[in-house]
C-alpha cells in the first residue's frame, strides 16, 4: 500500500503539487482498512499528527503488521 501511495504522491510532486507532510500522514492514516482501526486510533490519540513524519508512521505500521503476523503464526503452531 505504501508503495502505491508513494507513487501517487511522487507523481503529484512531479507535476508541481507541493503536499504538506501532515496532509500525507492524515491521508495515509484515514485510508487504512477497518482491520487497522485499533492501530489508527492509537496513533491518532498518542501522536501529534502535525509533527508526525511519514517515515515514522510507516515504521509504526510495519512494526504493528509484523507483531500481528507473529501472533497469528504462534496461534497456528498451537
Amino acid at each position: 500500500m505504501f508503495d502505491r501511495f508513494s507513487t501517487i504522491t511522487n507523481g503529484l510532486k512531479g507535476y508541481g503539487e507541493a503536499i504538506p507532510e501532515e496532509k500525507l500522514v492524515r491521508k495515509l492514516i484515514y485510508s487504512l482498512p477497518e482491520s487497522w482501526d485499533s492501530k489508527k486510533t492509537v496513533i491518532i490519540e498518542a501522536k501529534n499528527l502535525r509533527t508526525l513524519k511519514l517515515d515514522e508512521l510507516m515504521g509504526s505500521l510495519l512494526t504493528h503488521q509484523i507483531m500481528k503476523k507473529n501472533k497469528e503464526d504462534e496461534k497456528k503452531k498451537e
